[in-house]
């Protein structure tokens, strides 16, 4: 049965760390609408799940210092219908959520928003991860992977990559290996002449059908959208493919195949992500 909250919205706080603990443990409770306020990081061990009961309409919130709103320690662990943020591990990796060595999450339909840390500002993995229909938005990283630094070995399917910031890969940075499938990566910032985009400093990045474009330094001036020449495989469409390693064809915007990328402001436009 769901955790009981009378008559809450998103913003309101209706529970902490014992709420979510309680609910996460197997076989789960769905999480109602509402805040859940923490100070210290959130455990998720081996078969937990956070799973809300309304989409979209359950947040967690880190009130606590430099740490992680939630880590991850156990395999089959799940996140359903989550925003996570609030998350600042400045001294360490994983802003939002640390997914550990020999750990595995499922993400499905979840917004991971403004977190910040060393590496990985949304997410950073050293283990098995799966992003379904969920959107990173606003996430920093002092060094790589504003959105998701990947170590690991990262699937990304029908998910939304925006306004997130790093030194090198804005939105994602693997030395893993990261299938990334119908992804929308855009306006993304690098804080350095690296990609803005998506970056391999190692491992594998094979992208497939997706959008990178309107990328920036954070001065404003262009970006790459690759670096470390990642895979394009398949039809995908991007501003600028230098770094990039065009394996399939590709749609370059603002350069005689399709027209400027006219990107708008993240909103419900009736799909599971932003």
């Amino acid at each position: 049965a769901p955790l009981t909250a009378q008559a809450a919205t998103n913003d309101d706080v209706i529970g902490g760390l014992d709420d979510l603990t309680a609910a996460a443990a197997p076989p789960g409770s769905l999480l109602a609408p509402g805040t859940y306020e923490i100070s210290s990081t959130l455990q998720l061990g081996a078969g937990q799940s956070l799973v809300a009961e309304k989409p979209g309409q359950t947040t967690v919130r880190f009130v606590g210092t430099r740490d992680s709103v939630i880590e991850v320690t156990g395999q089959d662990v799940t996140i359903s219908g989550i925003t996570i943020t609030g998350g600042s591990n400045t001294n360490g990796n994983g802003g939002g959520i640390a997914v550990a060595r020999n750990a595995s999450l499922t993400l499905i339909d979840s917004t991971v928003t403004d977190n910040t840390a060393r590496e990985g500002g949304g997410i950073n993995n050293d283990g098995t991860l799966v992003v379904e229909r969920s959107t990173f938005d606003n996430n920093t990283a002092g060094r790589k992977g504003g959105g998701l630094r990947d170590n690991g070995m990262s699937t990304i399917t029908n998910s939304t990559f925006v306004a997130n910031t790093a030194s090198q890969g804005g939105a994602i940075s693997t030395t893993g290996s990261t299938p990334i499938t119908h992804a929308t990566i855009v306006r993304n910032q690098s804080t350095s002449s690296s990609s803005a985009g998506v970056d391999r400093n190692g491992g594998t990045i094979e992208v497939l059908y997706s959008i990178i474009g309107a990328n920036t330094r954070n001065n404003g001036s262009p970006a790459s959208d690759c670096s470390g020449t990642p895979d394009l495989i398949g039809l995908n469409l991007v501003t600028d493919d230098s770094g990039c390693n065009p394996v399939g064809p590709i749609l370059l915007a603002e350069h005689g195949d399709v027209g400027p990328l006219n990107i708008g402001p993240l909103g419900d436009n009736g799909g599971p992500t932003e």
